[in-house]
């Protein structure tokens, strides 16, 4: 039987953040901030919430120099098509 949570074509890395994003972001949340981006750091659970992508991973990134940051498109749950990984800063 197939785990619909697991997609084993998804890097596992998002998948790992799209876990957080459920467990962060709430329906509330989610529904009035449509279409917007989130970035999360799966190491701490810290995220940002807002319209510019790049600008939200350099603010998180700058709490979180060794983050393990992951972002998309806010909406279906975290089933966004956009996503960007963040490499940590030596």
């Amino acid at each position: 039987m197939n785990n619909p949570q697991h997609n084993p074509r998804i890097d596992p890395r998002v998948q790992e953040a799209r876990e957080h994003y459920r467990k962060l972001i709430s329906p509330e949340m989610e529904a009035a901030n449509l279409d917007r981006f989130v970035v999360i750091d799966t190491d701490s659970d810290d995220f940002e919430l807002g319209d510019d992508l790049i600008e939200l991973s350099r603010t998180l990134r700058a709490r979180r120099p060794n983050g393990r940051i992951t972002g998309f498109r806010v909406g279906l749950g975290g089933k966004a098509i956009d996503r960007f990984h963040s490499c940590r800063i030596q």
